[in-house]
C-alpha cells in the first residue's frame, strides 16, 4: 500500500466558539439592535495621481491605519488588510461594477468584469492600531470589510483633492472623471495632477 509523508502526521486541526453575551438581535418593534459586540475602526488615506487629459486614475498608496483589538497574528492580520484593500477595494472604487439586466448578469467573465490586475496595485502601508476590548475574543476584533470599505472613499477624496472633481457614484471610471472634468473646466486644463490626501 502506497504511503506519504502526511501519513505520518495527522493534520492540526482546532476548533472555538466566541459565545457573544454583548450582542443583540434587531428589535421587531424598534429596529435597533446591536450585531457586533466588538466595534471595529479604521482610517485610510490613498495617495492618487490623475491625467485631466484622460481622467485615468491610478492609485499610488494607500496608508490604513486599523483598530484591531489584539492582533493575535499580526502579520496576518496586515495581509488580511492589504488583500481587502487590493483585491475589493481599489475594485469597487475604479472599475467593478456588476451588470444585471431582467435578473440576467450581462459581465459574467472577467474580461467584462473589471478586475484589478496586478498592473494596478500600490504599495499599501498599514498601521494596526492595538486596543484592549474584552468584547472580542481573546480581544480581537475583525478586520475583513474594514479594510474594503474605507478603500473607495479615500480614493475618492484623494480624486477630488487631485483633480477638484467630486463623483458620488461607483466605480469612478475613468469617463466618469474626464466627464466631471470637462464640466468643471470647460476649456481644459492639460497637466497631470497628483495629490497626497
Amino acid at each position: 500500500m502506497p504511503w506519504c509523508w502526511s501519513d505520518l502526521w495527522p493534520p492540526i486541526m482546532g476548533k472555538g466558539i466566541n459565545d457573544d453575551p454583548w450582542s443583540t438581535f434587531r428589535d421587531p418593534k424598534t429596529g435597533y439592535g446591536n450585531f457586533a459586540s466588538a466595534w471595529v475602526f479604521a482610517a485610510q488615506v490613498a495617495e492618487v495621481e490623475v491625467d485631466m487629459e484622460t481622467g485615468n486614475v491610478s492609485v499610488l498608496n494607500m496608508y490604513c491605519a486599523h483598530d484591531v483589538g489584539k492582533a493575535i497574528n499580526p502579520l496576518l492580520v496586515e495581509c488580511q488588510i492589504e488583500g481587502g484593500v487590493l483585491s475589493k477595494g481599489i475594485g469597487s472604487a475604479l472599475t467593478e461594477k456588476l451588470v444585471i439586466d431582467k435578473g440576467e448578469v450581462k459581465n459574467r467573465n472577467f474580461a467584462d468584469y473589471k478586475v484589478p490586475t496586478i498592473a494596478d496595485i500600490c504599495d499599501v502601508h498599514v498601521s494596526l492600531v492595538e486596543t484592549d476590548d474584552p468584547r472580542g475574543p481573546f480581544g480581537a476584533k475583525g478586520v475583513g470589510e474594514p479594510a474594503m470599505i474605507a478603500t473607495a472613499a479615500a480614493i475618492a477624496n484623494a480624486i477630488y483633492n487631485a483633480a477638484g472633481v467630486r463623483i458620488y457614484d461607483l466605480p469612478i471610471t475613468q469617463d466618469k472623471v474626464l466627464t466631471a472634468i470637462r464640466k468643471t473646466r470647460p476649456g481644459g486644463v492639460h497637466k497631470i495632477s497628483f495629490s497626497h490626501h
